[in-house]
């Protein structure tokens, strides 16, 4: 069963003590996601997200973070595998107040029940070394169906750019849930998913920004539920044997000579139906 995006919803604070996301009609069983960059007061670090109905959510490993803005800055992603039905509202909260934030809170079904997280990886740099945002490359995923989840965080840490020049969507193959180009009042940040159909290492980079900003990439894994019957082996209907079908089959230690019967069973010429 191939994972698909569902729904999604962003949100942005500027010097606040935390931010809250809503989602409706999130569906049972389905995964959530939490995508965002940050600016935060220092020493703050991978602070894990909750919800109102499913708890704390499952941190990836951050990026290394980078000063910068008066703060540490960082992209983070966060995650809930096989959550309950309902309108779901998210609290992400650094533990101080001074955040400035912005993100997306997104739903996904076809996700592994539990432990879905594959491979990640990530890539940061200090203001003024390069503009292009990027992830750097997982391992190979250990699966074809999976899905890739990025997000990066972008700041000016000198004049505070309105417009960071953020591209959506990040690289050939994936589909952007969410942006802000604005690191004047909020954060720069971009949230991005591809569907994966094949084993392999994978990577999301932004393009390049208006300027050398500070820059964080960040992407993961997840892999995808295994679709109901893949491995069973395939049912024969009776119908489509002929007479001359002949089966010599051991039944208590007895051997028994058979011919098709209904379906999903075997005659002995004794008239007995045993199953197939």
């Amino acid at each position: 069963m191939a994972a698909a995006f569902v729904q999604s919803i962003e949100f942005t604070g500027s010097n606040v003590a935390s931010s809250t996301a809503l989602l409706n009609g999130v569906a049972a069983g389905n995964f959530l996601a939490l995508g965002y960059g940050a600016l935060y007061d220092t020493g703050n670090g991978n602070v894990a997200s909750t919800d109102d109905k499913n708890g704390t959510y499952e941190v990836t490993v951050a990026p290394t973070t980078q000063a910068g803005g008066g703060g540490d800055n960082n992209a983070f992603l966060h995650y809930k595998e096989n959550v309950l039905a309902g309108n779901t509202t998210a609290t992400i909260d650094t533990g101080t107040g001074n955040q400035f934030i912005a993100g997306a809170f997104a739903e996904f079904s076809g996700i592994a029940l539990t432990g879905s997280l594959d491979r990640q990886t990530s890539e940061s740099v200090a203001n003024g070394v390069d503009a292009t945002p990027a992830t750097g490359t997982t391992a190979d995923t250990t699966q074809a169906d999976e899905i890739a989840i990025a997000v990066c965080c972008v700041l000016d840490t000198v004049g505070f750019d309105a417009s960071l020049g953020i591209d959506t969507p990040a690289t050939v193959g994936y589909s952007n849930i969410g942006v802000e180009q604005d690191s004047s009042t909020f954060q720069g940040y971009a949230m991005d998913y591809k569907i994966l159909a094949a084993i392999g290492g994978q990577s999301a980079a932004w393009g390049t920004l208006d300027g050398n900003y500070l820059n964080i990439g960040k992407i993961a894994t997840f892999k995808a539920v295994a679709a109901p019957g893949a491995n069973a082996p395939t049912e024969r209907s009776a119908s489509r044997f002929r007479l001359a079908d002949l089966l010599t089959r051991s039944y208590g230690g007895l051997r028994a000579r058979l011919t098709p019967g209904a379906k999903g069973w075997w005659k002995t010429a004794s008239g007995v139906m045993v199953p197939a």
